[in-house]
């Protein structure tokens, strides 16, 4: 193992070539252990032999954007690439996007999660949700509610963090952890594809899961920020929210208060905690 002051075998960062996010993301402490991935362009680059917009709008009941093409390409040739290279099954990839930030707390619950074997293919350590205001207390209850009552604890500087499987979709490519056998899995399940061209979205956790057979946990709460707004999510979904924020009323103590009891919320959240628990279990079994 090559020593990147990370307890992994690689580290990657992908980012647009001229992203204005890059140089943020190497000022980073630990940045330079990550080689840069030149991200495939979905509005640019010819995707053609590489992904099926037809089968993307069959699966999804929409077309794709560019950026979700190009993120898609880009994640699945990391991956791809790890998979086909010599080494242990247990070896590990770790993947960031360019305007991930990552907390204080990213070194010690990365060598926490590596000191030993990874007990999954996958551990995904980032929530693109988490970064806007009005859904943060509404996605930290559902968010850390969703995995299994099984999850490991991990502690870190500043606070807890759990580890396990998920009942639901779960989101974000801005930083994970894959096991060089997942990868391979991952391969596989590209090339069992007609043609091999992909028509998912890179974040497609649940796909994987289900039709790949790759044993995928999540981390939460997130392990780092975004700069910037997200390139993947829908035009009029950004303007909408934006539009609704500019005419949000201010929050008050009141509904301070109300955010934080959140009722409805922990009532929801406590379903999907027993049917990822279930689930979890299941899953335990059929191994």
């Amino acid at each position: 193992m090559v020593e990147l002051h990370l307890p992994v075998s690689r580290a990657v960062v992908i980012s647009l070539p001229g992203s204005n996010r890059r140089p943020g993301f190497l000022a980073q402490p630990l940045s330079g252990a990550f080689d840069v991935s030149d991200a495939f362009h979905g509005a640019t680059q010819d995707w053609g032999p590489l992904f099926s917009a037809e089968r993307f709008a069959e699966r999804y009941g929409r077309p794709p954007l560019p950026g979700q093409i190009g993120c898609a390409v880009s994640h699945a040739q990391v991956i791809r690439q790890f998979a086909v290279e010599s080494g242990e099954e247990t070896d590990l990839l770790l993947v960031a996007e360019d305007d991930a930030r990552f907390t204080v707390d990213f070194p010690l619950v990365l060598r926490a999660l590596a000191s030993a074997p990874l007990p999954y293919d996958v551990v995904v350590l980032a929530d693109g949700w988490g970064i806007h205001p009005r859904l943060h207390v509404r996605r930290m209850f559902m968010g850390m509610s969703q995995l299994s009552l099984l999850s490991r604890v991990i502690r870190g500087g500043e606070r807890s963090y759990r580890v396990g499987r998920l009942a639901g979709q779960g989101d974000c490519t801005g930083l994970y952890l894959f096991a060089r056998r997942g990868a391979r899995l991952f391969d596989a399940f590209v090339r069992s594809l007609p043609d091999g061209k992909l028509d998912f979205v890179s974040d497609a956790w649940s796909l994987f899961r289900d039709e790949a057979g790759l044993d995928v946990a999540f981390l939460r709460p997130s392990l780092v920020t975004f700069a910037g707004v997200s390139s993947v999510r829908p035009p009029d979904v950004l303007a909408r929210e934006a539009e609704e924020d500019a005419v949000a009323p201010p929050r008050t103590f009141r509904t301070r208060v109300s955010e934080r009891v959140a009722v409805r919320s922990r009532l929801r959240a406590s379903k999907l905690a027993v049917r990822a628990t279930v689930e979890d279990l299941r899953f335990r079994r059929g191994r």
